[in-house]
């Protein structure tokens, strides 16, 4: 069975294909696409593929040999691709043996910048800088963030050593039980955004208004889920209050994050907000026992909770786990303006999800996988990524791509988010589904939308994934915890935010003021 995607050649982004590993992003007519085609074989024929050995991050089903893929990849870019894949679960374990051994794939794929394995990769003159390389990567610099790149240096250096694997900067916000709400005759802005008092109002009704009608005492407004330390981290409600991470401040110290800002009684009032909606009993009580947003997820699919923050490109697989228990069930998407009336909250994550180093293996071969990684951002190499080899997994009819689910569903499904070694950042696209029925027409444009918002109004923190020197410090990491276990506590309301106040300033003495002056030269020096 076949289903057309709602995606137009334009939205396809078929003005500007690649036919291969170059760095033109211009439009070609069919002649000379023929003309190249033509030229890219011939040159093939005479020239051997460059042999590269990755090693990389993926799932234990991702075999080389079998998906599709990879040969494609391989075909447009004249190269031998070997690829070396560890179990997930001990990857770092062995990425660690690896950099021990001496011995080093051309491409390594790292955790993050902040890693050890990679700090000592960079300090010993393991993987290479690529500026220079990266003059011509048209593709990287157009579709990667500045935030991500910042991430790739060193402090004190100026190189990039690492290409991003971008996730987009976005601000998450809130799966809302659509039927609770018609239920209750509650109506919700056609553009879906709702100030501070409308959430709690909403949340309040979903916990004593009987909003699936089972007359029953047994639904919460909102749940989400405790850190490793039990800590439940009030940022949840951040977007209400304008927390944006590390942004520029007016205090005494250039640059601050709002929990740590002892001259601001916004993260206060956030506090004060949090606890409040506790005390009224509008949260879930069950929060605390949470451990992950699955749990979190799993209280709104059994039906007991009606409003949990999460990922509006998650949204259908949500609705599908809670119409399995209630096929009547309907999820729609809010966003929670702040008091300026703006729309906008801290960006999720560090703009990327582990990072492609070139080792001094690959001396002669830098370029050459510059390019390859710079191809699966173009045009062509994007489509490739996201649906797979054209005429394999899916075909043109007309300006409409056509999906074959079965071929889908069998080469690419199960490796494909994994798999992809590089991302468009600003592409909603990517987090929906590929192809769905004409009755989920309607839901995955709204999710679309809510996507391409969620990304828009994300904001970066200025930090980009920067740890200080002072957070190794005991000291330092005793008192961090003491302070987001006292927010907690003032959260169930077994603290008050004056004691939340006092535990602040002693983190201050005791590596908070090391952490913060650390992190403001940082910021500074980017």
């Amino acid at each position: 069975m076949k289903k057309v995607i709602a995606m137009s050649l334009a939205m396809c982004m078929t003005a500007g294909m690649l036919a291969g590993c170059g760095n033109s992003t211009t439009a070609q007519s069919t002649e000379e696409k023929q003309e190249q085609s033509s030229s890219t074989a011939e040159t093939s024929e005479k020239e051997e593929p460059t042999e590269i050995n990755l090693m990389v991050y993926a799932p234990e089903n991702f075999d080389p040999a079998t998906f599709p893929s990879v040969k494609a990849i391989e075909e447009a870019c004249n190269v031998k691709l070997n690829y070396e894949v560890p179990p997930m679960s001990s990857y770092e374990e062995k990425l660690q043996i690896t950099m021990a051994s001496g011995e080093y794939p051309d491409l390594i794929m790292f955790p993050g910048h902040d890693s050890q394995v990679f700090k000592d990769a960079v300090s010993d003159g393991v993987v290479v800088p690529l500026n220079e390389y990266l003059k011509s990567a048209d593709n990287l610099n157009k579709y990667i963030s500045d935030v991500s790149w910042d991430c790739m240096k060193v402090e004190g250096d100026d190189q990039i050593y690492g290409i991003p694997r971008s996730t987009p900067f976005r601000c998450d916000q809130y799966y809302v039980r659509k039927d609770w709400c018609d239920n209750l005759g509650i109506e919700l802005p056609e553009d879906g955004i709702i100030t501070k008092d409308q959430l709690v109002d909403i949340m309040t009704r979903f916990t004593f208004d009987d909003p699936d009608g089972n007359g029953v005492d047994d639904t919460y407004g909102f749940t989400w889920y405790a850190d490793s330390n039990g800590n439940l981290d009030p940022q949840v409600f951040a977007p209400a209050f304008g927390l944006l991470g590390w942004q520029k401040s007016d205090g005494t110290y250039k640059y601050m994050k709002a929990m740590y800002d002892r001259e601001s009684d916004t993260y206060p009032e956030l506090l004060s907000f949090v606890a409040d909606c506790w005390n009224k009993g509008i949260i879930d009580p069950n929060a605390p026992l949470n451990k992950s947003s699955a749990e979190a997820l799993t209280r709104m699919a059994e039906g007991s909770v009606g409003i949990v923050k999460d990922f509006a490109g998650n949204l259908p697989t949500q609705l599908k786990n809670i119409q399995e228990v209630n096929p009547d069930a309907e999820l729609t998407y809010l966003f929670v303006k702040d008091k300026d009336g703006e729309v906008k909250g801290d960006a999720y994550g560090g703009g990327y999800w582990f990072l492609n180093a070139i080792t001094v293996a690959a001396k002669g071969k830098e370029q050459k996988i510059v390019d390859m990684l710079d191809y699966l951002l173009s045009d062509d190499g994007w489509r490739l990524l996201q649906y797979g080899p054209e005429n394999v997994t899916w075909h043109y009819e007309g300006s409409n791509i056509v999906v074959d689910r079965e071929a889908y569903d069998e080469l690419i499904a199960p490796v494909r988010n994994n798999f992809t070694p590089v991302r468009r950042a600003d592409d909603a696209n990517f987090f929906l589904p590929v192809y769905y029925d004409a009755d989920q027409a309607d839901l995955i444009e709204s999710c679309r939308k809510w996507v391409q918002m969620s990304i828009d109004t994300a904001v970066p923190s200025l930090d980009s994934g920067y740890v200080p020197k002072a957070a190794d410090n005991p000291s330092f990491i005793d008192y961090n915890n003491k302070l987001m276990n006292t927010a907690t506590k003032v959260i169930l309301g077994n603290a008050t935010v004056d004691e939340y106040k006092q535990v602040l300033n002693d983190w201050y003495n005791n590596g908070g003021t090391e952490y913060v002056e650390e992190m403001n030269t940082w910021i500074a020096s980017k």
